[in-house]
C-alpha cells in the first residue's frame, strides 16, 4: 500500500502551538494513493485488501519504506500494518 503522508498539525484545536519534536509518534496517518496485489496468507492463498485508493489510514510506525517524491513524503507499508481506515 502506497501512502501520501498528511501534514502534521502545528496548532491544536484550542490554539496551542505543538512542538514538532516533543514526542516521537508510534503511528502515523496517510492517504492511500495506490494498492498492490492482494496479500497472501501462510498457505499462499490471496487475501483481499481492506483498503482502497482515497482511504485515510493510520499505520504502525517503524516498518514502512520511506519515499520522497516531488517534495511530498510517501510511505510504502504492508496492508497488515494499516491499523484503522476512514474516508
Amino acid at each position: 500500500v502506497l501512502l501520501k503522508l498528511l501534514e502534521e498539525e502545528k496548532e491544536s484545536q484550542g490554539g496551542i502551538l505543538l512542538s514538532k519534536g516533543a514526542a516521537k509518534p508510534d503511528t502515523t496517518v496517510g492517504e492511500v494513493v495506490a494498492v498492490g496485489d492482494d496479500d497472501l496468507d501462510r498457505n499462499g492463498n490471496p487475501v483481499p485488501m481492506d483498503v482502497a485508493v482515497g482511504n485515510l489510514v493510520r499505520f504502525r510506525f517503524g516498518n514502512e519504506v520511506k519515499l520522497d517524491i516531488a517534495k511530498s513524503e510517501f510511505r510504502s507499508v504492508s496492508a497488515s500494518e494499516c491499523l484503522a481506515k476512514w474516508t
